[in-house]
């Protein structure tokens, strides 16, 4: 049970935690979506595992085994990322590049993209996928 006292600590830092509160803070927070967007699997969201899924079945053709459809999955997979990556950058190269969300965005694509494609790298090489 909750003491009184905890409750009115906690409404209190409720208080303290209502994010942003700037136009130029608002601006940053709205872009953290796209941001961690990117280093979700394509599997965690329903449109690109459905795309994902419908290119893998393309790619492993009509009567394929299993293993031939788990390996196009993961191909698939990648490819989905590979075109969200790719759309990201293009929306960063044509962004204000002076803001400091771009400059932020940038500083993603050079460090965060590359681990992702790491990662993608590392399933397709052991034939594991997320969640196995």
């Amino acid at each position: 049970m909750t003491s009184e006292r905890q409750l009115r600590a906690n409404r209190a830092n409720a208080q303290a935690s209502t994010g942003p509160r700037s136009a130029v803070g608002k601006k940053r927070a709205a872009q953290n979506a796209r941001r961690h967007a990117l280093s979700l699997s394509v599997r965690l969201n329903p449109a690109l595992s459905e795309k994902a899924e419908k290119l893998a079945r393309e790619m492993a053709g009509e009567g394929a085994s299993p293993e031939i459809v788990e390996m196009a999955r993961l191909i698939a997979d990648a490819e989905v990322d590979v075109m969200r990556v790719r759309r990201a950058r293009l929306q960063l190269l044509t962004s204000d590049m002076e803001s400091p969300d771009a400059q932020a965005q940038v500083l993603m694509f050079q460090y965060i993209v590359p681990m992702i494609a790491l990662g993608i790298g590392f399933a397709a090489g052991y034939g594991m996928r997320e969640g196995k």
